[in-house]
Order: C-alpha cells, then structure tokens, then sequence
C-alpha cells in the first residue's frame, strides 16, 4: 500500500555503534559468582578478575593495569614454569588452545619431552558454586629420566575499578602481602574494603611479595619418567582479605580434580541438543556466555542480579534493560536451568517491576537512565507466559511479585494508547534509542502479544476492559504499510500524521513478528522488508590494532592473531561469542575442537523427551517419524547372579529411557541414528549381519518383530536415551524393546499387557515384547544373556517390582514404595569378564557335583541349605553356592514383606546381607562398592545398599525414603570425590512403568 499524499519517509540508516572489540582474541570463563574475561591465548597469563558487588551498584575489577583489555598491561596473574633450572618462555611457544563443554578454556603444549596442559576454570554446581577459579596444571613425561619443574603463578596488582558503564579507579593504595595460611591477598588499602583476592596452591609453595605490588608463588615439582605429575593454584574472592582467604583454603580441601568434576558434570548438565553438532555447538556456546555473564551472584549478599554483561569493555556495563533481560538472558537460562530461571523471573520482578519499562536500572533496581520501552513494560508478560508454556509451572502467576509486575505493566502500557487508533507509544526503542517517532512497529507487536498475555492471567474484570490484540494487529497493518521503489515494505516507526521511519532499527528488528504473531512470514511485505535489513553488525576497529603481520615483542607488545588454521580461541572474538568476521571458519572449528584433558568419548547429559528424538528424525531423514516408543533402563534390587543359576530376581524399572522413533524408508535399506553415537548404521532388511556396531541392536530387533507379524520392510530410526552406557542399567535391552514396539506399531500392529490365547487372531503382548527382545541380543548380536533386562524394561510397572523366575519366565509386580539411588563409582573392571565366566564355571562345578548327590535337583537356586551342607563342597565352590542359596531365600523373603508387612528395616537387612555375601561368599565386590554401602547404611530414612550388577566395579544402590535419599546424594557424592579422587555419577528413582508407545 502506497503512502497517502503529505506523506513522508524518511531513511534512517542507523547502525549499530558498539564498543570496539579489543585487540586480543582473550580467553574467557567464570561463574556466577566470579568473572575471567582475559585470558591471554599467547601465554596463558589472567589479566582481569571482576565480581559483582551490590552495595557498589556494579562491577569491580582487578588487573594489572588500566589498559589491560588491550592487553598491554603486565598481568594480574600469569602461569611461570622452569624446566630443571631453565624458565619457560611462553611467547616463543605455540599454546593450543581448546574448551570443554565450549567454556573451560585449556591449553597444550609440547616442550621437548614433556607434555603440559593447563586449564582455568570456576567451579560450579553442586558443593562447588565457589567464588574462586582454579589454574590447573598436569604434566607428562616422556623421557627416561625424572623432570624437575618449578611451576606457579606471579602477576601484579596495578589498577582496581568500579565499574557500572564507565570505569573509575579505586582513589586508595593497592595492597599485596602474605596471608596466615601460605596465600597472597591482593586488595585495597582502604578500610572497610569491597572485594579482596586471595591467591594459594594444593601443597607447599614457595612466595614471594614486593613492596611495588608484585607477588610470585611457585611450586617444585617431580615427573618420573614415563609418568605424570599434577599442580594446581586457586584464586578466591571476599568482600575482605580474610574472607577471600578462607575460600580460597575451602576450594584447597575439596581439591580441584573434584571441583573440575562437579564443573564438568554440572556443565554437562546444561547442554542443550538439535541433534546437529554444529547447531548444539552455537546454542551451547552463547547459552553459557548468557548464563554467566548476563547473570552474577553478588559477593556482598550472594543474591543473583540480572545484568547486561559483565565483560569489562561492553560499553552499557552491568546496567539492565528489562527487554534483554527477559526476552533474551531468562529465555536462554530456562532451556538449562528452569529452576534459576524462575528465581529470576522473580527477582527481576521484585527488583525492576514496580515500574514496568521506565528506563534502565542498576542491577539493584535503582533507575540509572529513564525514558519508557513499549519493549520493556510488554516483556514481563512475555517472559511470564513463555516460562509457563515451556515449563508448565502455572502457579507462578500465584506469586504476589508477579501479579503486581503483570498488573503494573498492563496499566503502564495501556496508559499510552493513542486517542481513537488502537496503538501505543513509546520512547526508547530496544537498542537503547529514542524512537524517531512516538508509534513503533516493534514495540506495538511486543503490546500487541502482552495484550493476549493481559487476557489469559489478569482478572476476569479487568481482563474484559483489555485492548483487543487482534484490533492492535490490523492497526498495526493499517498505518505502518508503506512502499519503497515502488513495492510494498513496513515502516519501523510512525507519527501516525503521514511521516515514518523505513529502515528497520536492529535491537528492535521487523524480523520478529511472526513470534509475537503480528505477520505470517509468508506475507510478501514482511518478507520484502526483512530482505533489506543489513544485519551485520558495525563494530569500528581500534586505532591502535596492530598490522597484520606484527609479532609480539615483550609483555607490553601486542599479539598478532595467528594464521587461520592455527586460530586460538575456536575463532572467537574478544567477547566470547563468534567471531561474525570468519563466520564459516569458526563454526567449523566449534566442531572439531575437544577438550584435552577429557579422555574417550565427550560425555553428554541432554534432556530426553519425545521432542528431542522427533527433531533427531526430522533433521536426519528430511521429515517427521510416523511412529515413537520409548523404555526403560533397569536396576536390580535383589537377586544377584542367580539369573543363571535358576533362581529368581527383583528387578525395577528406572526413570531413565531410550527413545526410538521410526518411519519407513523410502531407500533401499534400513538406517539408524542414535545422539549418543557418532555413526549412522546402515544395512537391507532380510541380510543384515551382526557387525560389532551400536545399530546391530536395532538391526536385531527389527529381525524380531518380524516374528511377531511386523512387516519384513527398510525402516528409519532415530534413537535418544539419558540412560548412561557402561554403568549396568541395560540400555542396550531397552533399546532392543522400544525398537520393536516401534516396529510392531508403524505396521498398526495392537500390543496388549497380556495375551489372549482365545482369540480368534491370538493378540501380541508386552511379554511377547520381551521375548523378541531377548532373541535379538542373545540370537543375532550374540551376547549370551538372561531374560531379566528386556523382560524388566517390557514389563514393570510403577510403584512395583518385577519378580521374575529366570528359569521359567514367569513374572509378577510386587508393590515397593521405595526409592532407589543408583551409584556409579566409576571402579575399573578389567577383570569383569573373566572374573564372572570363573564365577560361572564354579557354579556349575558345584551344581554337577551336587546333582551326583541327588539328580533331581533342577538348578543351584534351587536346592537347600541342607543339601548344601551335607554336599560338603570344596572351596571355593562352597562359597560360591553358599551364596547362591542364601540369596535366594534373600528374594522370597525380601518379596514377602513387600507383599505384606512393608518392614523396611527388615528389608534394608536384607539389601545389606545381600552384598556381604556378594563381598565374602562371591568375591565379586570392590573397595570402592563396599565404601558406598558401608557410608549409606544406618542413616534416617536408609533402609539398606548393596552392589548391583555383576560387579568387580560398576553400581551400588541405596534404598529408602525418596527424600531421604536426595538429601544424602550431595552428601555421598563429596565424600566419595574426598575419598577416591573422582566423582560418581547417581541417579535417584522410584520404581517406573516399562516400555510404551508415545501417543
């Protein structure tokens, strides 16, 4: 639609002015509670540490001087080696770089024959949320002979600021000196001070302080030949000298291999997946930027702020635009963290919401800047709804704070309606900007989908005196239609008497509308305009940058960036997020980059849901799955190593899962693809042999179902589980039975809970399932396994477990209203299988040398404990069949009180005699399975533990009251990172219900 005569447009052009990008491709990391913007990529030197303080209002920040993010200041703390008397100098030396999980920044380098890597990290998740960071060091020899090294840290304290936007230097001295427990505290002369850094090591260091402000911290250490030797220093922040220093002595008594454990697993924890390495790997890069560094945790107050960045150089500083920080930093925190997400929902509301939009806040909620954002007022109620739908947490709205942030804002953005037309009107745009003119496109879209919001929360009253956003929607077509070159476009800002702005202002972009609903992205005018956005962002470059080309030259010189395929960083700019230049280089490097110290495969923990594996389907095959089942893993409570000896087992399905979605494939074969695996497996129906792969189980169970009725045809599979490889939970039997439930339903074929015989067309029931799953492992992969998995990832239901007789397959649920904690103890089991074919071949000794004796006996489970002693069985077959029978009597015992008197003392004795036996009968324990049991039993709310599985390493459970047992979890954990050096995976569940199709 063409203009109205009078009309006038006007070309804004307007681009976006940002601070410049600093010459440095830094290294960047932290935490909540503590931020590491500059790492240097050339020597690996820390040149700033910043925190958040509250009473401040800002920011405050440590480094070597004041042009540190140029990187021409000496640094606040920089890694120092020496190799048997002879110093190390880092600038001579290529450093590769690499990040786990995208946000442990870890370098490498090879110095004749030893090997060193360091990372630096800021722990975080649970017991490890720690206002510190460690320097971490590892090294390995590779010569014959033993290196001596002196390795450590030493920096200088020249510049402390505050910082809310601009920066401004602390008026008092610096101050360095040596604590009281072998530690630098690096802080301010002025008493009471805001924030102090303390400095320390994991042993013995050797430190030395200057009057000029300088400190240096070194340890010696020996690596033996072929081997590896390990160093590690911590820096810790306080709002005073002591208090850094004792943080700094917590992160040294925890240790930093257990920090970096629980960094890793909690970072894991927030990964995100497409099922697309290259996607994941965006998403996850920019969502832990967002979630450290739009979101601090105060030293003062330990309260969580919503801030705009807390890199040092970003010129809007740690104020808060409401827009941004609801629609942009919540929206990314819930994808990984809903439970944070809604404390800041909240808090944003209690702090920035009695006055919805009226400008930017400090992060305490002070007004720094006014004027009102149409944006800002309408983004509470958009971030509200989105956290509702996407987590289901609908009592939110029950939350006094949000009932008056939502009320307040629709009262603040119905005040500035337009006299007769159905529009807004507003200030600031998004970006920061006055709005050429009063009615933007943006801001009414924003209004427009509040509105609709207003409508589903608000009172009943007041919800029928709300604008119609439907009527704000056609106004909004109306009167910002507009032409250029003669073709129809969309204004971005009008004065709603003839005059508009046509070019699109990127904070508040015309891209967006069709998510507030406003345009189908079809429609010609929406798709003209957003044709001529030029969206790439305008970041002038420094003055002072270097020519390509230039070398560093001393610690005041600056670094010339590398050649391509060397790129520290991952292709990274100085912020931390891609460097929008080398785009295409970047991405692929994302890819390919893997932590170093992170050995075999990269562990993942993604969320698993019927969505996940429907989109894995949808990107691999080109379109949506016809048909998604899901199972479950299991663990077994009682009952071990009786499976094939005759006897009977008690096992539970688990909260964990595998799903399989399936569709017919249009080839001429069949294809899998798992987001677990790397490997896509392939192979035609009616020839596929075991190959060794992860997909011979699909492959298999295809095979399977064929017996069952299922069509003899080439199916697409997707496969996603959060059921954890090689910890004994069967993800492989839970695989093989979704898989062919999957198969039985493409083909419409009913499975029913029983079979009914009788039938006309006798029906297929989940325990032929089972059976088709057992045939595909034990016939076609070949593994030579009882029935007690597939059978228990079929079959179970929740709230009961599966007693099953593992000679005869007959099964029924037994009620248990327990909860189960699974422990990983990560234990090497080297000698697993050989061990368990000798345990075997004992039973079977026993149970010949027992039926020569009395041939009626069926099975070793089966005979009693008065035929065992007059057997008078050599050792160690006495024991091996002692057990045996005993553990037997156990199950029919521990089945009897949950059927009946619910005795969970009684019961816990049982778990525990349980691995007694397994421990001293069986010899199929481990130190570090009996550590878990003997720290678990006799505590409130524990009815007992045992080692399940086969062991020689592997699982232990801990069974009791549910809260109970998640109270103990963090408790467990730490202790046993304490003890063995490492962290165990656990999950906590209760019985669950098995297999099913996904309707």
């Amino acid at each position: 639609m063409a203009r109205g005569p009078g009309s006038r447009v006007i070309e804004s052009n307007r681009t976006v002015n940002d601070s410049p990008i600093p010459p440095i491709p830094w290294q960047i990391t932290g935490n909540h509670w503590i931020s590491l913007p500059c790492i240097h990529p050339v020597d690996g030197a820390i040149h700033a540490v910043g925190t958040l303080h509250r009473g401040a209002r800002a920011a405050v920040e440590f480094a070597g001087g004041e042009q540190f993010a140029s990187g021409q200041e000496p640094a606040l703390a920089r890694p120092v080696l020496a190799i048997d008397g002879v110093t190390v100098d880092w600038s001579s030396t290529s450093l590769a770089w690499e990040r786990a999980y995208g946000w442990l920044p870890t370098f490498t380098a090879t110095l004749g024959p030893l090997v060193v890597r360091a990372t630096v990290f800021a722990p975080y998740g649970k017991d490890a949320d720690t206002a510190g960071a460690v320097y971490a060091f590892a090294f390995e020899n590779r010569a014959q002979q033993d290196v001596r090294l002196s390795v450590g840290l030493e920096g200088t304290l020249g510049y402390r600021q505050l910082r809310v936007r601009t920066a401004r230097p602390f008026p008092d001295a610096h101050s360095v000196r040596r604590g009281s427990t072998d530690a630098v505290i690096l802080e301010g002369g002025a008493v009471p001070g805001l924030v102090a850094l303390a400095i320390g090591a994991d042993g013995d260091a050797t430190i030395d302080v200057s009057e000029s402000g300088s400190y240096a911290m070194r340890r010696d250490v020996r690596v033996p030949p072929a081997g590896v030797a390990e160093a590690a220093f911590f820096l810790a922040v306080g709002p005073e000298g002591d208090g850094a220093e004792a943080t700094a002595g917590v992160m040294r008594r925890r240790g930093w291999r257990y920090l970096l454990a629980a960094t890793r697993d909690a970072l894991r924890a927030l990964e995100q997946s497409t099922g697309n390495e290259a996607i994941d790997a965006i998403i996850n890069r920019n969502l832990l930027f967002a979630y450290f560094y739009g979101v601090g945790r105060a030293l003062d107050d330990a309260h969580f702020y919503l801030v705009r960045t807390r890199v040092p150089w970003h010129s809007r500083g740690v104020s808060l635009r409401e827009w941004e920080a609801l629609m942009w930093t919540i929206p990314a925190v819930q994808l990984a963290d809903a439970p944070l997400a809604r404390e800041l929902l909240l808090r944003v509301c209690e702090l920035h919401g009695y006055s919805p939009g009226v400008g930017v806040r400090y992060l305490d909620g002070t007004l720094f800047e006014p004027g009102f954002s149409l944006e800002g007022a309408g983004a509470y109620a958009i971030a509200i709804d989105r956290y509702i739908r996407e987590s289901g947490d609908e009592q939110i709205v029950e939350e006094p704070v949000i009932a008056d942030t939502l009320y307040g804002s629709h009262e603040d953005i119905s005040a500035r309606r337009h006299e007769t037309i159905p529009l807004f009107s507003t200030e600031i745009t998004p970006a920061g900007r006055p709005a050429a003119f009063p009615y933007t496109l943006h801001g009414n879209a924003v209004a427009a989908q509040a509105m609709d919001v207003f409508r589903r929360t608000l009172d009943e009253e007041t919800a029928r005196a709300i604008e119609d956003p439907e009527a704000v929607r056609a106004a909004l077509q109306r009167h910002f239609a507009g032409e250029r070159d003669g073709k129809s476009i969309l204004m971005s800002a009008v004065n709603l008497t003839g005059e508009a702005v046509a070019d699109d202002d990127p904070g508040a972009s015309v891209v967006w509308l069709p998510l507030y609903e406003t345009l189908d992205r079809r429609d010609s005018a929406y798709r003209r305009t957003v044709r001529t956005i030029d969206l790439e962002p305008r970041v002038p470059r420094p003055a002072d940058r270097p020519p390509p080309g230039s070398r560093r030259q001393g610690r005041d010189a600056v670094a010339a960036p590398r050649p391509p395929a060397q790129r520290v960083g991952r292709g990274t700019c100085g912020r931390g997020w891609p460097c929008h230049r080398e785009r295409r280089r970047c991405l692929a490097g994302w890819v390919a980059r893997v932590h170093a110290l992170v050995r075999g495969p990269r562990p993942r923990r993604r969320p698993v849901s019927r969505a996940a594996v429907e989109t894995l389907y949808t990107l691999a095959y080109g379109r949506r799955p016809t048909v998604v089942a899901s199972a479950p893993g299991r663990v077994n409570l009682i009952g071990e190593h009786l499976d094939y000896n005759g006897g009977a087992v008690l096992p539970i399905a688990i909260a964990q899962r595998t799903w399989v979605a399936m569709g017919r494939s249009h080839g001429d074969a069949s294809r899998a693809v798992s987001r677990e695996r790397g490997e896509v497996g392939t192979w035609a129906h009616g020839t596929a042999k075991a190959s060794g792969d992860w997909w011979d189980y699909v492959a298999g169970a295809l095979e399977s179902a064929a017996s069952l009725g299922a069509a003899r045809a080439d199916r697409n599979v997707a496969v996603v589980s959060d059921i954890p490889m090689g910890a004994g939970l069967s993800s492989s039997a839970a695989l093989e039975v979704a898989t062919v439930l999957a198969a039985l339903a493409l083909d419409e074929l009913p499975v029913s809970a029983a079979r009914d015989d009788r039938a006309a067309t006798p029906s297929r029931s989940m325990l032929d399932v089972a059976r088709a799953a057992h045939r595909a492992e034990h016939d076609f992969v070949g593994v030579s396994c009882g029935i007690m998995d597939q059978y228990a990832s079929a079959l179970c239901q929740a709230g009961h477990s599966l007693h099953l007789q593992c000679d005869t397959g007959v099964f029924r649920h037994v009620p248990l209203d327990r909860g189960v904690l699974i422990v990983d103890t990560g234990a090497h089991r080297a000698l697993r299988t050989s061990a368990y074919n000798t345990r075997r071949a004992e039973c079977d000794a026993a149970l010949a040398i027992l039926r020569s004796r009395d041939p009626g006996v069926a099975s070793l489970a089966h005979v009693t404990h008065a035929q065992l002693a007059e057997a008078s069985l050599p050792a160690p077959l006495d024991r091996r069949a002692r057990h045996v029978v005993s553990e037997s009597a156990r199950v029919v015992e521990f089945v009897r009180l949950c059927e009946g008197e619910q005795d969970h003392l009684r019961m816990g004795g049982l778990l525990n005699a349980s691995h007694r036996s397994l421990r001293d009968d069986y010899e199929c324990s481990s130190p570090e399975l009996d550590w878990v049991v003997e720290h678990s039993v006799a505590r409130l709310g524990i009815d007992g533990a045992r080692l399940t599985g086969a062991g020689w390493g592997g699982c232990a459970i801990v069974v009791g009251d549910p809260d109970a047992l998640a109270a103990f979890a963090p408790e467990l954990e730490e202790s046993f990172a304490l003890s063995w050096d490492r962290a165990p995976r656990t999950w906590l569940t209760t019985p669950q219900d098995g297999a099913r199709v996904e309707e």
